[in-house]
């Protein structure tokens, strides 16, 4: 997220507001530069300068702790976010509490909460972030764990350190595999330490994404299960987006199938296909979420194709992505959705040609989900190793190496990180 991280040394500007001319009181004559007071004025010159020169370097770190925190919230009114600053006292599952400048408290309901920028942060917060801007994983984790860990730093400061070294652990997973187990234990230690922080969900989704990536597929599905289900029930779970927990839900999927579960995978997409038309329905026609509700609604309709596969009744899936119709109102996930399982079933039936075609056309168009897209370039890989073209192999592994640096936060990295041991 956007973060000011340096504020801007400058050299004060002198404003007089008498002329340039100088003057001098009658009974007072100029010094000259001979005088006996001269070495002395030098020496209270240096140390004026001296002092200048401190509290030059010294506004910084005051300004960095008198900077405010801002808490972006949906406005009851216009229904645009709005900015709030202050002190943030609590960041909680339930609410938000921000003191102002005043000494006024305002609360701010969870699901109101669009984000929050922390003003008073330690030194490694800030380089963290800026290091995380340049895309430098492992060293922006360092500093966040040292942020993390400063005791000076207030107890929702800490907080949101440890999540972000987490994820840019994550991200240096793609890189660097191992970081995938740091990324886990990482998540792992927010759940426990902050049990009831407003990023809960998202250190949830973090533990099960990097459970996946080290290979525990049943463990992953399994987490991301339990997340889905916080936002899917009668009773909501306060602080659990509904949107966010059914895409955990659809992921959890994901991770069954990888696992071999297609049962477990199919009770989730059958649940989801029953669930999703009446919320959808329920949805203001302005509401700018729907697109995403009708991705989902995709995913979970098509999921039956992809159990096929998984269960090896390629025949069958075949004769499931033929039947769905889709003409140009079908919605775009939908579109895509049907196009890679179709390119999936080529691939499966040795049509390698055909599945090129198929995923290519995902892989390069689909604007709707980075995971389906990640997932054709995997699927455009595995169709190179068995052409005989020259160069084949060579483009296959190209693919699979767009999968790390394109595509680093989807949970097909795994497997694209697998098949490039075979290069």
């Amino acid at each position: 997220m956007p973060f000011g991280l340096f504020l801007s040394v400058r050299k004060p500007r002198v404003v007089s507001n008498t002329p340039n001319t100088r003057m001098v009181a009658p009974s007072m004559k100029p010094l000259s530069l001979q005088s006996p007071l001269r070495p002395a004025l030098g020496r209270l010159r240096g140390a004026l300068a001296g002092l200048s020169m401190v509290a030059l370097f010294s506004a910084p770190a005051l300004a960095q702790d008198a900077r405010p925190d801002q808490v972006f919230v949906i406005d009851r009114r216009s229904g645009g976010v709005i900015a709030a600053s202050g002190t943030v006292m609590a960041n909680e599952l339930d609410e938000v509490r921000l003191t102002g400048r005043d000494g006024d408290e305002q609360k701010f309901k969870s699901d109101r909460v669009r984000g929050v920028t922390f003003g008073g942060v330690p030194a490694s917060y800030r380089e963290g972030m800026l290091l995380r801007e340049r895309d430098d994983f492992l060293n922006a984790a360092a500093k966040f764990k040292l942020a993390a860990a400063d005791p000076d730093a207030r107890d929702v400061v800490r907080a949101s350190a440890r999540l972000r070294a987490a994820e840019a652990l994550l991200l240096l997973g793609a890189v660097d595999s191992s970081a995938f187990a740091d990324a886990d234990t990482a998540a792992t230690r927010f759940i426990e330490e902050h049990a009831t922080n407003r990023e809960l969900p998202q250190a949830r989704f973090i533990q099960a994404r990097a459970r996946l990536a080290t290979g525990d597929f049943a463990s992953a599905a399994e987490l991301f299960r339990s997340l889905y289900r916080e936002g899917t029930g009668v009773a909501i779970t306060p602080g659990y987006d509904p949107l966010f927990c059914t895409t955990a839900g659809l992921r959890g999927a994901d991770a069954y199938l990888m696992a071999g579960d297609t049962l477990a995978a199919r009770e989730i997409y059958q649940a989801l296909e029953a669930k999703l038309p009446g919320v959808i329905a329920a949805l203001e026609e302005d509401d700018n979420t729907r697109s995403q509700w009708v991705a989902a609604q995709a995913d979970a309709r098509l999921g039956e194709g992809f159990a096929l596969l998984t269960a090896g009744s390629t025949g069958q899936a075949k004769a499931f992505f033929d039947s769905q119709v889709t003409n140009a109102e079908s919605p775009a996930a939908l579109r895509f959705g049907v196009t890679l399982g179709k390119g999936l079933v080529n691939l499966a039936e040795g049509k390698y040609r055909q599945a090129q075609f198929d995923l290519a056309s995902v892989s390069s168009i689909d604007h709707t989900d980075r995971n389906r897209a990640a997932r054709a370039l995997i699927g455009l890989a595995q169709s190179s190793l068995n052409l005989p073209d020259t160069g084949a192999r060579q483009q296959g592994k190209v693919w699979l190496r767009s999968v790390l640096d394109h595509y680093s936060e989807t949970i097909w990295v795994v497997r694209a990180q697998e098949l490039l041991k075979g290069f």
